[in-house]
């Protein structure tokens, strides 16, 4: 009669860490989006600028620039017919509305948000095989050092 097989022991994966090249990618693709619909970078949107002088989270300084909290902010402006509307405004001089903002910033920006959205996945890739080397001996120090499971490169 022939032998059973033996059931595989099931090995248990580990968490690989962060890896320092794909969070650097994906602010990177965070920014383009940011600035083709709100036109600022990702971390001025979270945080607003930091010149402003209301010294609040989220507000921008600038023609056809909305933060993270202008975004949701209630306010009363004027219509393209000379109505008064209450939505979703900016918070500085300007009496539009965010949506007719964001419709002008995407048709500015539209072609460098695409070009973007599509380069910077390929620069990385092709940069990412191209330091395979350096990136894997990289990797193997941050192991040896103890910190492998927690970084990466």
């Amino acid at each position: 009669m022939a032998r059973r097989k033996s059931k595989k022991t099931r090995r248990t994966r580990r968490k690989s860490g962060v890896s320092v090249l794909g969070l650097a990618e994906t602010y990177m693709l965070t920014s383009v989006a940011t600035k083709t619909l709100f036109n600022v970078d990702a971390i001025e949107f979270v945080m607003g600028n930091p010149a402003n002088p209301k010294g609040v989270w989220g507000f921008t300084a600038g023609q056809n620039k909305i933060g993270l909290r202008e975004l949701f902010n209630m306010k009363q402006y004027t219509t393209a017919t000379g109505n008064k509307a209450t939505g979703y405004g900016l918070q500085g001089g300007a009496s539009v509305s965010t949506t007719s903002v964001i419709k002008e910033n995407i048709q500015a920006n539209m072609f460098s948000g695409i070009a973007g959205m599509v380069l910077i996945p390929l620069g990385f890739r092709i940069g990412k095989s191209l330091a395979r080397p350096a990136i894997s001996r990289a990797n193997r120090l941050l192991t040896n050092v103890g910190v492998g499971r927690t970084v990466k490169v």
